[in-house]
């Protein structure tokens, strides 16, 4: 009875811990979208979790690793039209001149534009930057972070390589300021030594030279008395 007993609870037990196994591995590997997904190294989504973003109307994050830069991807599922596999590996470079080259090898693969983040080690010194393909601009890029510049472009797949470089800031022109201040001064000083304004001294009552007095009125007849202030 007791042996009976004993494969009785040993049956229960083994057909708990199945049940327990089965259910930890029914939810391993489950992501939420919430959470940022890390990129496999050889950069694969699976169609599946692409469809599962395009379904929830979702917003998944995926992000990688590439020569000390970290790189983030962002999709939206409202522009996704075709779900299928995706690869979204970068190959993130600095150059000696501080331009930024990225190579994305899964690019044909865009069947949707993706929003590509790099996080840079600085801080660059300006309000946006341009993406180069053999020399020509082919995209903006914006500009994000306070202590360490963050690049973020939208990228398709005819968008698969290209350099990033910072735009120049504007130069604040002074030229026309100070040409405009010279301009008043001497306008100013040729004002005060113009010859109307240049008094003679007649007696006690200042005469100009186009003959009014310092009234601005006509000169007075002889024999009248002098006007009093």
């Amino acid at each position: 009875m007791k042996t009976d007993m004993k494969k009785i609870i040993s049956f229960i037990m083994a057909v708990i811990m199945i049940s327990v196994c089965c259910g930890c591995q029914g939810n391993f590997g489950k992501v939420s979208l919430q959470d940022s997904i890390e990129i496999p190294a050889d950069g694969m989504i699976k169609k599946s979790m692409i469809q599962q973003i395009k379904n929830e109307n979702a917003i998944g994050s995926f992000y990688g690793e590439s020569n000390g830069f970290k790189y983030e991807w962002t999709i939206f599922g409202e522009d996704i039209t075709n779900a299928a596999d995706i690869n979204l590996l970068a190959k993130v470079n600095l150059s000696e001149t501080g331009d930024v080259s990225v190579n994305v090898p899964g690019a044909q693969s865009f069947e949707y534009p993706a929003l590509l983040s790099v996080y840079l080690n600085e801080a660059w010194d300006a309000l946006s930057g341009t993406a180069y393909q053999n020399e020509k601009a082919v995209a903006s890029v914006s500009l994000t972070g306070t202590k360490q510049t963050i690049l973020n472009i939208s990228v398709n797949k005819s968008l698969g390589d290209f350099v990033v470089r910072a735009d120049e800031m504007p130069v604040e022109d002074t030229t026309n300021t100070e040409i405009a201040d010279q301009n008043n001064q001497a306008s100013t000083e040729d004002y005060a030594k113009n010859d109307y304004l240049s008094p003679v001294k007649n007696q006690s009552t200042q005469v100009y030279k186009d003959g009014k007095d310092q009234y601005m009125t006509d000169p007075i007849p002889e024999g009248k008395p002098k006007p009093v202030e």
